[in-house]
């Protein structure tokens, strides 16, 4: 019997090749295909948004902004002081402090012309130190008003030189005059605390006593000048504009000088993280979700991570989907597409950026 005759290496990988391999490499193909599918390219039940904290920072009063110290994409912390609105008009507290200090000067003058009774000598001394304390305290409420017109002129100027508007002199000079009233501010301060100790230094039975004054006229017009004083001191207080969350100056819509309406906002601050996706269960709804019903959360990054969350929470009522949750722009279609909203808190394992949409499926199991 004839041996057979030896087949060549290269003539058997030549059968291999087409016989064998396009069938294999098919086969491999199948299989992938059909892992991708299931794991990258299943169609979502749910289209969701991980939900952007954004709050507003905004004046309680009409006023002034000033001494607005951010900027966008700025981070800031929760109680972080912003900036201030002026809720008064400046010229128009010095003029009132103004009347005031010449009311106060009249006042004084008329107690050193009075004649006393012995006793009433310490109530009148005091009450002369009470004056003098008052007329330097109107006297720095003056010098604050200053302050806050000269710091809004550095603000100003300080965006002109930027712009190249004004010359480096007028910004020197503006900054200079806000110095000089830093410098008075500090001196009044010194005057006002060193009135009040004189005053405390005096003797118990006199010390604040105004009844020992016997002049009902001098008695009523110094607690009215007090008054006005406290007035004016309270409305230059600024009101503060405070961070209420920890996150990012997205928008900055004022600047320091402008005018700003009660309730306007000056500020709007983004939290860093989200606090939960809101899901949109399209029509025909195949499964209902409920209250803790599993759902499997899929990023739409480059990774295509995905972890396992829970519902927290339906929505009654089917609600329009926003812009970026619509599968294609329809120029021509004027129903909007309606959804049922789902609650999701955000899985910890997921870095989601506020914004973000995402994927979401209910999970094998049901709940």
């Amino acid at each position: 019997m004839s041996e057979p005759i030896p087949i060549p290496p290269a003539q058997r990988w030549r059968d291999f090749r087409q016989r064998v391999l396009p069938g294999t490499v098919f086969a491999a193909v199948l299989v992938l295909l059909a892992a991708l599918w299931r794991e990258q390219l299943a169609a979502p039940v749910m289209v969701g948004q991980a939900e952007a904290l954004t709050v507003n920072v905004g004046a309680t009063q009409a006023g002034t902004l000033g001494g607005l110290t951010v900027t966008r994409f700025q981070q800031v912390r929760a109680g972080e002081t912003l900036g201030h609105v002026i809720v008064a008009d400046a010229r128009l507290i010095a003029a009132s402090l103004a009347v005031i200090r010449a009311e106060i000067d009249a006042l004084r003058a008329g107690a050193g012309d009075r004649p006393l009774a012995a006793q009433q000598r310490n109530a009148m001394e005091y009450i002369r130190l009470r004056l003098d304390w008052m007329r330097q305290r109107a006297a720095l409420a003056s010098a604050q008003v200053n302050l806050q017109l000269a710091e809004a002129e550095v603000t100003r100027a300080e965006a002109l030189f930027q712009e190249r508007v004004v010359a480096q002199t007028e910004l020197d000079l503006a900054r200079a005059t806000r110095d000089a009233h830093r410098r008075e501010i500090e001196e009044l301060q010194r005057l006002v605390t060193e009135g009040e100790a004189g005053m405390k230094s005096l003797s118990p039975e006199a010390d604040g006593d105004l009844t020992l004054v016997t002049d009902e006229a001098l008695r009523a017009a110094i607690a009215v000048e007090e008054a006005n004083l406290r007035l004016a001191e309270a409305q230059l207080s600024p009101v503060p504009l405070i961070a209420p969350v920890d996150g990012m100056v997205t928008t900055v819509w004022h600047r320091s000088g402008e005018a700003v309406a009660a309730g306007a906002p000056v500020v709007t601050v983004a939290a860093e993280r989200p606090t939960r996706i809101v899901a949109y269960m399209r029509q025909p709804a195949g499964l209902e979700p409920k209250v803790g019903t599993s759902v499997l959360v899929r990023s739409r990054a480059n990774q295509r991570l995905s972890a396992r969350s829970s519902v927290a929470g339906v929505g009654v009522q089917l609600e329009p989907l926003p812009a970026a949750l619509l599968s294609s722009p329809r120029f021509f279609q004027t129903n909007a597409e309606l959804g049922l909203p789902v609650n999701i808190p955000v899985p910890p394992e997921l870095r989601l950026r506020p914004g973000e949409v995402v994927d979401v499926l209910l999970a094998p199991g049901g709940e």
